[in-house]
């Protein structure tokens, strides 16, 4: 689904890559419960957020966060 949008750009980590990348220690990218996202020239954060939830995924963390768009999802 975010791929229509950009280029997801992470997902699941491991612990070393997600310290090498700056990532909070309890990232939900080491869990596999994130993603981020590299938009495309004229799409918006909203517009990536409005179609994961409309695809059913339970988004618990959306942050635009400038460059680039990260959602994080509740364990199915």
């Amino acid at each position: 689904v975010a791929a229509r949008f950009g280029i997801v750009t992470s997902g699941w980590r491991s612990v070393e890559h997600n310290r090498r990348v700056g990532g909070m220690p309890n990232s939900y990218h080491l869990r596999g419960m994130a993603l981020d996202v590299q938009r495309r020239p004229g799409v918006t954060h909203q517009m990536v957020d409005a179609a994961l939830r409309s695809a059913g995924f339970v988004v618990i963390e959306s942050l635009d966060e400038v460059d680039h768009s990260h959602f994080a999802f509740a364990p199915v």
